[in-house]
């Protein structure tokens, strides 16, 4: 697709995130990219201009963590905490569509979710799922990002021809799907009590041979941390009828992906509710990245994530929505808003937790989290002109550009996205 002829976006307010906002302020955008930014009005040899009154421009956000694909599970989290919601509510469905059961219902499910993604200022998501239905449904809503291929094997009746299955997937995959599209490529084994170590070991050398990211929920819930290490709990009595001799179950999970030399390669982690001090400094020095999904943790009552601490730690830190079938609402403004209220609750002071450093974490860096910063995430000259447009409801002299997008924007304050400089929401329009 050609690039939209140069032009000038000015709006009452610019977040560029990484940079003092602009207010008012201009973005001009020329091959897909941002030429210039600046406060005032801008220079007329910019091209034309596009007005956006009453609004402030800020980077469309990444969604570092989500699941178009399981979107057919929307109403299985309702009053469940984490481990009933697994195996009572999520696994029969799951079951049922891969028998084949409501596929065209699913499909349909995957593209209104990727369509509320972009409509919600959402411009880069990864997705993962054991399937490509989320990666479809992204190529036809015109969402890019990048897909993540889950693989499990609990339930594998022979491991060593599991793994031969996982591999023979992943160089599928790279032939037909890795380059094909605004779609990138990585693997995710979905949790140490979901892929057994012989499937971790064969994904890790295949993500390091082909310079894959790799992404995986670690530490999400009491029943994960208890069935390692502790060695108790209904997930460790699930998997000792699994056969307890395919895990590592003597030892914490950080420890498990430590023990079998896994964290030499870049890893998204995601969740991390339970981990302790030790674990954050062991995935600070492997340059691992961690991210927060607030509203399911809380939805599914698997507690409040240590994110200060691994923030101090050095872990990178970004946001994403999980998925609809454990939080109902695909909204990184609600997020945002959530990681600020539990942040604060949990420390019991507002310290460093305000409505800037939220929306960094929905944009800038969770784009770090996914090795996207330097396109991505934030305004500056030279990555792609990838803005959403959010609409302001008080005078700035009130409340701040940053404060209302923050703790008053949502959905449907959403005025326009951008992606390479071509304007896709609302659909159809010219500008």
């Amino acid at each position: 697709m050609t690039s939209p002829p140069a032009h000038v976006l000015v709006a009452d307010a610019v977040l560029p995130v990484d940079a003092p906002a602009l207010a008012p302020g201009w973005v001009a955008i020329a091959e897909g990219r941002i030429a210039d930014l600046g406060p005032g009005r801008p220079p007329r040899d910019r091209g034309p201009i596009v007005e956006l009154p009453g609004q402030a421009l800020i980077p469309a956000f990444v969604n570092a963590h989500v699941h178009l694909g399981a979107s057919f599970l929307e109403g299985a989290s309702s009053d469940l905490e984490f481990w009933p919601w697994l195996a009572d509510a999520v696994q029969p469905r799951v079951a049922a569509w891969l028998r084949g059961e409501g596929r065209v219902e699913a499909e349909a499910d995957a593209v209104r979710a990727a369509e509320s993604l972009l409509e919600g200022g959402v411009g880069f998501a990864a997705e993962s799922f054991l399937d490509v239905l989320g990666r479809d449904a992204m190529v036809r809503a015109g969402l890019p990002g990048i897909f993540f291929r889950e693989f499990f094997g609990v339930s594998a009746g022979d491991l060593a021809e599991e793994a031969e299955r996982a591999a023979r997937r992943v160089e599928s995959d790279l032939a037909t799907l890795a380059g094909t599209s605004d779609i990138e490529y990585g693997l995710a084994p979905h949790a140490l009590y979901t892929c057994p170590p012989s499937i971790l070991e064969v994904l890790h050398r295949l993500a390091k041979k082909n310079d894959l990211l790799l992404t995986l929920h670690l530490e999400e819930s009491p029943e994960e941390h208890d069935a390692f290490g502790s060695q108790r709990g209904p997930l460790h009595g699930w998997l000792v009828e699994k056969g307890a001799d395919r895990f590592l179950l003597d030892r914490r999970p950080v420890q498990v992906l430590e023990s079998l030399g896994l964290l030499d390669v870049p890893w998204v982690f995601v969740h991390g509710v339970q981990l302790e001090a030790v674990d954050l400094e062991i995935l600070a020095r492997a340059g691992a990245s961690l991210v927060h999904c607030p509203s399911s943790n809380m939805r599914l009552a698997e507690g409040v994530a240590p994110v200060e601490a691994a923030l101090e730690a050095g872990l990178v830190v970004g946001l994403g929505t999980d998925s609809l079938g454990s939080t109902g609402r695909l909204d990184l403004f609600q997020e945002m808003r959530l990681l600020l209220w539990s942040q604060r609750a949990r420390a019991r002071r507002v310290g460093g937790w305000t409505a800037g450093r939220a929306l960094a974490m929905a944009t800038l860096e969770s784009a770090r989290c996914l090795g996207e910063e330097t396109t991505r995430g934030s305004l500056g000259v030279g990555k792609w002109a990838d803005l959403t447009s959010v609409a302001l409801e008080l005078p700035l002299d009130r409340a701040s550009a940053v404060d209302q997008v923050v703790w008053k924007g949502s959905p449907s304050a959403v005025r326009g996205v951008w992606l390479r400089g071509r304007r896709v929401v609302p659909r159809g329009s010219a500008s």
